[in-house]
């Protein structure tokens, strides 16, 4: 017999239950073994669920925990359209890897005309995820502007609402314009004339009308665009992103090699600084295919562009902002008395993307530290500019991780800068200092061309001439560069070399050119020879490198190329450092904007072509607007029938210098041609 109330077994003859005293009373049977090993068992299978379930909801929250999900916001354009690099871009993500790695791709793709490859509709902005089977749709779309803050809104709340997740970066992939923003939409206007775009207060207002915030930030913010590493873009997303990647110059893009291939090795417990410093490693090797693809050597530092990239703690981006209003004050207050020195150093900083002057974007380090001497905070600043910058990516000086607007050429940017600057009375200098730029009257510098330079000293291979100032111009001028022609003799003259290495010495500007030049010449024959033009790229204590521009051919193809040649003690005659296609062929669809390295024994012919123009008034001045009236000249060797070698002064031709001078309000003037020879 088994007791009714507990179920334990009862022997023969007991009066009460030895487990629960319960009386004994005869009526116990074998009934009570069954309900209670029922009861047990249903127990024991209520607890192994719950058990279950609860491992099942921990296992959920740690995969959560540790899962990431990537936004691409990328905007094709003519990007896309003329060479395809958003889909070569794309293509080299990697499903297994990134799922391995607990990662979901979302991409949302619209604003180009033509998409190279099979899964994106341009006549959608529909948004895709990385699948096994590569991108698949996942949200069909009507066409909208990816240049409108809304579209960018409902991109990041649907990802948000979809995709639930641990960490969340975002990727801008496009055109970067400064203080301009990002993300130009060819199907809304034209680039050159100005594409609806997301400016920085329209970033903005889409951050504040998403799901992200100061307490649920976005992990990484990131800029596979140009010049976007600015502090004016980082204040943008300081309250809503932890990280900002972004490059101060002009970005590189190749065919050869996949800007977001980093993705594939971003881990699920990758920090902010993990994530960044992949990115940036990645596009290092983008670069170096890109440069050394010429050479087919492994120089990994050898860099053919200036190139920079940096990662940002956005933390720190509000103390920086406080340090460089006080510093901005103390400059404003300095203004008025220093105005010319303070044009002086602001004319000599190097600007990004030289090529489009009205950008306007100076390192702030540099800015900074060039202007020291007018306030006592600047080192403050630079601690904390180097506090924010965890990552400097540069091969230049002069780089060190952020950039700012700071108008000298025009004043494109300048109305409403207020929006997206967070230093008042930096805001107030910039504006002070264009105001006073505006009121200094053209002509300081009227007397510099009737001056003629003088020749300091020549011979077979030299040449260095300099220029004398008075004490007034000396006080206005601001910076200078020079241009060395040679007389052809039949009325013309062949513009061989333009330098930017001028000093002020004294009174005195001078300019160094000995051994800088070189001909273009049959390997040979030294007389089968040709003059080419030189663009100064870089001088050193060690060598000098020259950018020039010979035509590539191949059958009936050919291509504009950019070739820079190192000169050097070892190298009298000079070297090819690099080769880049930067202009496409007339039959073929490479690169005419990502400049793809290249190697001129891929070609078979290469031809210097240059023009020469009558560069003296009917006054015997020199006439600036010279190139309206060129006429071209060159030569053509084979690819493996060439040579440079060393341009020689003492020939029978006559070889003249001008020097192009900059006063402190910008304006331009020309000094007389000095003879060299």
């Amino acid at each position: 017999m088994y007791c009714n109330r507990c179920g334990q077994q009862i022997e023969v003859g007991s009066i009460f239950c030895t487990n629960c005293g319960l009386k004994i009373n005869g009526n116990q049977n074998t009934v009570n073994k069954k309900k209670i090993n029922i009861n047990t068992i249903l127990i024991i299978l209520i607890s192994l669920i719950t058990i279950i379930i609860l491992i099942g909801g921990i296992n959920y929250i740690l995969k959560l925990k540790q899962s990431r999900t990537i936004m691409i916001y990328m905007v094709g354009t003519d990007l896309e359209t003329s060479v395809g690099l958003a889909s070569r871009d794309l293509q080299d993500l990697d499903y297994n890897k990134t799922s391995n790695n607990n990662t979901k791709v979302v991409l949302i793709a619209g604003g180009t005309k033509t998409w190279k490859n099979d899964y994106i509709d341009s006549d959608e902005t529909s948004i895709y995820e990385l699948k096994e089977s590569g991108f698949v749709k996942v949200a069909k779309r009507n066409i909208e502007n990816m240049g409108n803050s809304k579209n960018l809104t409902y991109f990041l709340n649907y990802v948000y609402e979809n995709y639930k997740t641990s960490k969340y970066d975002l990727l801008f992939w496009n055109h970067g314009g400064a203080v301009d923003g990002s993300e130009y939409d060819e199907l809304a206007g034209n680039f050159i004339k100005g594409n609806d775009n997301l400016k920085p207060t329209e970033m903005k207002e889409a951050l504040e009308k998403s799901k992200f915030n100061k307490n649920n930030k976005i992990e990484v913010v990131s800029f596979r665009t140009c010049l976007n590493a600015t502090i004016e873009i980082a204040n943008v997303f300081k309250d809503y992103a932890k990280y900002m990647v972004a490059s101060e110059e002009v970005t590189v893009g190749s065919i050869f090699d996949s800007a977001l291939k980093f993705i594939n090795n971003v881990n699920n417990t990758d920090n902010g600084i993990d994530y960044g410093n992949k990115q940036i490693e990645s596009y290092k090797e983008t670069v170096t295919t890109y440069c050394n693809y010429s050479s087919r050597k492994n120089l990994s530092e050898n860099y053919c562009l200036p190139i920079t990239y940096s990662l940002i703690d956005l933390s720190k981006i509000n103390k920086l902002n406080k340090d460089l209003d006080i510093f901005a004050q103390q400059l404003n207050n300095k203004l008025p008395s220093n105005y010319n020195n303070l044009s002086k150093i602001r004319s000599n900083l190097n600007q990004y993307a030289s090529d489009e002057p009205s950008y306007d974007m100076i390192d702030l380090y540099e800015f900074i530290d060039k202007n020291k001497e007018y306030s006592n905070n600047a080192d403050e600043v630079i601690k904390s500019i180097n506090s924010t910058i965890i990552t400097n990516f540069s091969n230049n000086n002069y780089s060190h991780g952020l950039s700012i607007y700071n108008p000298y050429n025009n004043t494109l940017f300048l109305d409403g800068y207020e929006k997206i600057s967070e230093a008042d009375n930096y805001n107030k200098y910039i504006n002070n200092f264009v105001n006073m730029k505006r009121n200094i009257k053209a002509g300081k510098l009227n007397s510099i061309s009737n001056k003629e330079g003088i020749l300091k000293e020549t011979n077979k291979d030299k040449a260095d001439f300099e220029l004398e100032l008075t004490d007034e111009e000396k006080k206005n001028f601001a910076k200078a560069t020079y241009t060395v022609f040679v007389d052809t003799k039949d009325g013309y003259y062949k513009r061989l070399y333009t330098g930017k290495t001028v000093k002020l010495e004294g009174n005195k500007i001078k300019a160094t050119v000995q051994g800088k030049m070189l001909r273009f010449s049959d390997i040979e024959y030294d007389d089968d020879n040709c003059w080419i033009n030189m663009v100064e790229k870089e001088v050193t204590d060690d060598y000098v490198e020259v950018l020039t521009f010979p035509i590539l051919h191949k059958g009936f193809d050919y291509t504009n190329s950019t070739v820079t040649i190192r000169i050097d003690d070892k190298h009298p005659n000079g070297y090819i450092v690099s080769t880049v296609i930067n202009n496409k062929s007339k039959s073929s669809s490479m690169a005419l904007f990502s400049e793809i390295g290249s190697n001129i024994s891929d070609y078979t012919y290469i031809t210097y072509a240059s023009q020469k123009y009558k560069i003296v008034d009917e006054n015997g001045l020199f006439n600036p607007n010279y190139e309206g009236n060129g006429v071209y000249t060159g030569l053509e060797l084979l690819t493996n029938g060439f040579k440079f070698i060393k341009e020689d002064f003492d020939s029978e031709y006559d070889y003249y210098a001008v020097f192009k001078i900059w006063d402190i309000a910008n304006n331009i003037y020309y000094s007389r041609l000095v003879k060299m020879n």
